[in-house]
Protein backbone atom coordinates (compact mmCIF):
# COMPACT_ATOMS: atom_id res chain seq x y z
CA UNK A 1 0.00 0.00 0.00
CA UNK A 2 1.35 3.42 -1.00
CA UNK A 3 0.74 6.29 1.43
CA UNK A 4 -0.46 5.71 4.98
CA UNK A 5 0.32 2.31 6.55
CA UNK A 6 -2.95 2.44 8.55
CA UNK A 7 -6.56 2.81 7.42
CA UNK A 8 -8.23 3.75 10.74
CA UNK A 9 -7.55 5.71 13.94
CA UNK A 10 -9.62 6.34 17.08
CA UNK A 11 -8.03 9.76 17.96
CA UNK A 12 -8.03 9.06 21.71
CA UNK A 13 -5.43 9.48 24.48
CA UNK A 14 -4.35 5.89 23.99
CA UNK A 15 -4.31 6.01 20.23
CA UNK A 16 -5.17 2.94 18.22
CA UNK A 17 -4.06 2.58 14.64
CA UNK A 18 -5.22 -0.31 12.49
CA UNK A 19 -5.39 -1.51 8.94
CA UNK A 20 -9.05 -2.49 8.67
CA UNK A 21 -10.00 -1.84 5.06
CA UNK A 22 -8.73 -3.89 2.13
CA UNK A 23 -9.55 -5.11 -1.38
CA UNK A 24 -10.48 -8.60 -2.52
CA UNK A 25 -9.27 -9.33 -6.06
CA UNK A 26 -9.56 -12.33 -8.30
CA UNK A 27 -6.65 -13.86 -10.20
CA UNK A 28 -8.20 -12.72 -13.50
CA UNK A 29 -8.09 -9.07 -12.46
CA UNK A 30 -4.45 -9.38 -11.43
CA UNK A 31 -3.65 -10.97 -14.81
CA UNK A 32 -5.40 -8.16 -16.69
CA UNK A 33 -3.86 -5.42 -14.53
CA UNK A 34 -0.46 -6.60 -13.25
CA UNK A 35 0.66 -3.13 -12.07
CA UNK A 36 -2.12 -2.49 -9.54
CA UNK A 37 -1.32 -0.44 -6.44
CA UNK A 38 -3.30 0.47 -3.34
CA UNK A 39 -3.20 4.16 -2.49
CA UNK A 40 -3.97 5.20 1.10
CA UNK A 41 -5.24 8.77 0.89
CA UNK A 42 -5.55 11.18 3.82
CA UNK A 43 -8.26 10.75 6.45
CA UNK A 44 -9.46 14.30 6.02
CA UNK A 45 -12.67 14.56 8.07
CA UNK A 46 -13.17 10.85 8.73
CA UNK A 47 -11.51 8.33 11.02
CA UNK A 48 -10.91 6.04 7.99
CA UNK A 49 -8.47 6.57 5.15
CA UNK A 50 -9.85 6.47 1.65
CA UNK A 51 -8.21 3.61 -0.23
CA UNK A 52 -7.97 3.64 -4.01
CA UNK A 53 -6.82 0.84 -6.23
CA UNK A 54 -5.40 1.59 -9.64
CA UNK A 55 -2.46 1.61 -11.96
CA UNK A 56 0.13 4.35 -12.26
CA UNK A 57 -1.19 7.74 -13.38
CA UNK A 58 -1.28 8.33 -17.11
CA UNK A 59 -0.50 11.72 -18.63
CA UNK A 60 -3.19 12.42 -21.24
CA UNK A 61 -1.75 15.70 -22.52
CA UNK A 62 -2.83 19.30 -22.03
CA UNK A 63 -6.18 19.97 -20.42
CA UNK A 64 -8.75 22.06 -22.29
CA UNK A 65 -9.24 25.64 -21.12
CA UNK A 66 -12.47 26.15 -19.20
CA UNK A 67 -13.83 29.47 -17.99
CA UNK A 68 -15.75 29.76 -14.72
CA UNK A 69 -18.01 32.70 -13.92
CA UNK A 70 -16.48 33.03 -10.46
CA UNK A 71 -13.27 34.22 -12.13
CA UNK A 72 -15.03 37.43 -13.19
CA UNK A 73 -14.91 38.55 -9.54
CA UNK A 74 -11.09 38.32 -9.47
CA UNK A 75 -9.84 41.75 -10.55
CA UNK A 76 -6.24 40.62 -11.05
CA UNK A 77 -7.29 37.85 -13.40
CA UNK A 78 -9.44 40.25 -15.42
CA UNK A 79 -6.48 42.68 -15.68
CA UNK A 80 -4.40 39.84 -17.13
CA UNK A 81 -7.13 38.97 -19.62
CA UNK A 82 -7.37 42.60 -20.77
CA UNK A 83 -3.57 42.85 -20.98
CA UNK A 84 -3.51 39.73 -23.18
CA UNK A 85 -6.34 41.06 -25.35
CA UNK A 86 -4.71 44.49 -25.85
CA UNK A 87 -1.25 42.98 -26.34
CA UNK A 88 -2.28 41.32 -29.61
CA UNK A 89 -1.90 43.67 -32.55
CA UNK A 90 -3.40 41.83 -35.50
CA UNK A 91 -4.13 42.86 -39.05
CA UNK A 92 -6.59 40.95 -41.15
CA UNK A 93 -10.22 40.03 -41.06
CA UNK A 94 -12.32 40.78 -37.98
CA UNK A 95 -12.84 37.06 -37.37
CA UNK A 96 -9.08 36.41 -37.40
CA UNK A 97 -8.50 39.41 -35.14
CA UNK A 98 -11.15 38.22 -32.66
CA UNK A 99 -9.72 34.68 -32.57
CA UNK A 100 -6.15 35.91 -32.06
CA UNK A 101 -7.09 38.41 -29.33
CA UNK A 102 -9.17 35.77 -27.54
CA UNK A 103 -6.22 33.39 -27.67
CA UNK A 104 -3.95 36.09 -26.22
CA UNK A 105 -6.39 36.72 -23.35
CA UNK A 106 -6.72 32.98 -22.72
CA UNK A 107 -2.94 32.48 -22.65
CA UNK A 108 -2.45 35.31 -20.15
CA UNK A 109 -5.26 33.97 -17.97
CA UNK A 110 -3.81 30.46 -18.09
CA UNK A 111 -0.36 31.72 -17.03
CA UNK A 112 -1.86 33.75 -14.19
CA UNK A 113 -4.00 30.83 -13.01
CA UNK A 114 -1.07 28.39 -13.05
CA UNK A 115 0.99 30.86 -11.01
CA UNK A 116 -1.82 31.25 -8.47
CA UNK A 117 -2.69 27.57 -7.96
CA UNK A 118 -2.11 27.92 -4.22
CA UNK A 119 -5.56 29.42 -3.71
CA UNK A 120 -7.20 26.59 -5.68
CA UNK A 121 -5.29 23.88 -3.80
CA UNK A 122 -5.85 25.37 -0.35
CA UNK A 123 -7.95 22.38 0.73
CA UNK A 124 -5.22 19.99 -0.36
CA UNK A 125 -2.60 21.98 1.54
CA UNK A 126 -4.74 21.84 4.69
CA UNK A 127 -5.25 18.09 4.21
CA UNK A 128 -1.48 17.64 3.91
CA UNK A 129 -0.95 19.57 7.17
CA UNK A 130 -3.64 17.47 8.82
CA UNK A 131 -1.92 14.32 7.59
CA UNK A 132 1.39 15.59 9.03
CA UNK A 133 -0.29 16.08 12.42
CA UNK A 134 -1.69 12.55 12.27
CA UNK A 135 1.71 11.09 11.36
CA UNK A 136 3.20 12.89 14.38
CA UNK A 137 0.42 11.45 16.53
CA UNK A 138 1.17 7.96 15.20
CA UNK A 139 4.78 8.27 16.33
CA UNK A 140 4.46 10.38 19.52
CA UNK A 141 0.87 9.76 20.62
CA UNK A 142 -1.85 12.40 20.98
CA UNK A 143 -1.12 15.42 23.15
CA UNK A 144 -2.99 18.69 23.74
CA UNK A 145 -0.99 20.65 21.15
CA UNK A 146 -1.64 18.08 18.40
CA UNK A 147 -5.35 17.88 19.28
CA UNK A 148 -5.71 21.67 19.15
CA UNK A 149 -3.83 21.84 15.85
CA UNK A 150 -6.02 19.07 14.41
CA UNK A 151 -9.25 20.86 15.40
CA UNK A 152 -8.08 24.14 13.85
CA UNK A 153 -7.12 22.38 10.63
CA UNK A 154 -10.45 20.53 10.52
CA UNK A 155 -12.30 23.84 10.87
CA UNK A 156 -10.33 25.37 7.98
CA UNK A 157 -10.83 22.23 5.90
CA UNK A 158 -14.62 22.38 6.37
CA UNK A 159 -14.64 25.94 5.03
CA UNK A 160 -12.55 25.03 2.00
CA UNK A 161 -14.65 21.96 1.25
CA UNK A 162 -17.81 24.09 1.33
CA UNK A 163 -16.26 26.44 -1.25
CA UNK A 164 -15.33 23.46 -3.42
CA UNK A 165 -18.85 22.07 -3.06
CA UNK A 166 -20.27 25.36 -4.37
CA UNK A 167 -17.94 25.17 -7.38
CA UNK A 168 -19.03 21.61 -8.14
CA UNK A 169 -22.67 22.60 -7.74
CA UNK A 170 -22.12 25.34 -10.33
CA UNK A 171 -20.41 22.90 -12.68
CA UNK A 172 -23.23 20.38 -12.33
CA UNK A 173 -25.87 23.01 -13.04
CA UNK A 174 -24.06 24.06 -16.20
CA UNK A 175 -23.89 20.42 -17.29
CA UNK A 176 -27.55 19.92 -16.48
CA UNK A 177 -28.52 23.01 -18.48
CA UNK A 178 -26.55 21.82 -21.50
CA UNK A 179 -27.95 18.30 -21.30
CA UNK A 180 -31.44 19.65 -20.61
CA UNK A 181 -31.33 21.81 -23.72
CA UNK A 182 -30.19 18.87 -25.80
CA UNK A 183 -33.03 16.78 -24.43
CA UNK A 184 -35.53 19.58 -25.21
CA UNK A 185 -34.21 19.78 -28.76
CA UNK A 186 -34.54 16.01 -29.19
CA UNK A 187 -38.09 16.10 -27.85
CA UNK A 188 -39.05 19.01 -30.11
CA UNK A 189 -37.86 17.09 -33.16
CA UNK A 190 -39.90 14.09 -32.05
CA UNK A 191 -43.04 16.24 -31.69
CA UNK A 192 -42.69 17.62 -35.21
Amino acid sequence: MVGSPFTWSNYRDKASWARLDCFLLSLEILLWYPNLLQYGLSRSLSDHNVILIGEKDVEWGPKPFRFFNGWLEDKELMKEAIRGWNGCKVEGSKGWSLATKTKGAKNNMRKWLSGNKKSENKGRIIENRLETVEVLAESEGWNERLRKQRLELLSKLWKELRKEEQLWRQKSRVGWLVEGRRQKLRNSFILW
